[in-house]
């Protein structure tokens, strides 16, 4: 892969459509309160056993993934903004 093809990828990346890339974000951020949710509930509502550890194992990756997700479309929501300010003053 060339630099210049590299850069073409990365101002496509970062010039999408906003409507994607709040999608993304949202989905990001309610899989990671379901995740929070899940967590709850399963410490105050299940018995201590090993189905109270895999729920709460399977939440914390739901909530993991999900705040991964949302936090690079936060990234790339402020990376857009500077690439269409400096884009403009050109």
């Amino acid at each position: 892969m060339t630099r210049g093809a590299l850069k073409e990828l990365l101002l496509n990346h970062y010039s999408a459509d906003l409507k994607t890339v709040f999608k993304q974000f949202r989905n990001g951020s309610l899989a990671f309160g379901g995740g929070l949710i899940l967590i709850f509930y399963a410490n105050t509502h299940l018995e201590p056993s090993l189905q109270q550890e895999l729920i709460v194992l399977f939440a914390l990756v739901l909530g993991g993934m999900g705040f991964v997700i949302a936090m690079l479309a936060q990234m790339r929501m402020i990376i857009g903004r500077f690439v269409q300010f400096f884009i403009k003053e050109r």
